[in-house]
């Protein structure tokens, strides 16, 4: 597992999100799952409403999805989060930078979307490009935990 960057605390990725709030969106002790997306971005609206339901299902077992957006209108990626009834906090990147600093050495994705998950201690778990399926998401979160238990011991 690779460590979060330093230059890039979880706190930061809370600057400004889609709809408009500000705060720490960070690690707090719980599973992170980062999916980086666009309005323009097929796949992702495909993978959204899975996303949401995953959310749902799992925001009280110690997982917590974050978006990371990368439109370069704020306006269309509330119209976006609003459309798709997004229930978790989505932080606004339009230049990428944010997205860069993560998936540097992770991966060479060239598209969105693209989820990494970040474990309970702030460490890259998993990554994954293109739309995933909640069963493939599920395995991804599932690995994740099983490593930092295993670690744990």
């Amino acid at each position: 597992m690779a460590t979060l960057p330093p230059h890039l605390p979880a706190p930061l990725l809370a600057r400004r999100a889609v709809g408009g709030d500000t705060g720490d969106v960070g690690r707090g002790g719980k599973t992170v799952v980062v999916n980086a997306w666009a309005s323009w971005c097929g796949p992702c609206r495909e993978e959204t409403p899975m996303l949401v339901r995953y959310q749902e299902k799992t925001k009280d077992r110690g997982v917590v999805v974050l978006g990371l957006n990368e439109d370069h209108s704020a306006s269309e990626a509330r119209a976006f989060a609003r459309d798709f009834h997004m229930s978790y906090p989505s932080v606004l990147d339009p230049d990428g930078k944010r997205f860069r600093a993560l998936a540097k050495g992770l991966m060479s994705a060239q598209g969105l979307p693209v989820t990494f998950v970040v474990d309970t201690h702030g460490r890259f778990a998993a990554t994954a490009a293109g739309a995933l399926t909640e069963n493939r998401l599920a395995s991804l979160v599932g690995a994740a935990r099983a490593k930092e238990t295993a670690t744990e011991h």
